[in-house]
């Protein structure tokens, strides 16, 4: 299990492209795992369930989409209907603590 460690607040937008393989709630569960793996800088989980097994993992590379820029997460999945590929992209929109800068 992945835990955060984290005081304070940080968030962001995670986009993600996947076939059709996979129901939507276990889509929004593994948005939710590359989610938790930036924020708890893991680069790699074995995943598995009822409908699928697999991986997820992070090359660490950073990519833009439009004006969003983050980190690539990748899934590598074997279903019942198929071997299935899904990538996240994970932008931190969090304002760095080194940062001055007020909220008022």
């Amino acid at each position: 299990m992945l835990e955060v460690d984290q005081d304070g607040v940080r968030y962001g937008i995670t986009f993600f492209r996947s076939s059709k393989h996979l129901p939507y709630r276990q889509i929004l569960d593994l948005v939710n795992l590359a989610t938790l793996m930036h924020l708890c800088g893991a680069d790699e989980k074995k995943v598995e369930t009822d409908d699928y097994r697999g991986r997820m993992y992070t090359r660490k590379e950073y990519r833009n989409i439009e004006s969003c820029g983050g980190i690539v997460y990748y899934a590598e999945l074997e279903t019942a209907k198929g071997d299935d590929a899904m990538w996240f992209l994970v932008s931190e929109q969090t304002p760095s603590r080194r940062l001055n800068f007020s909220l008022s």
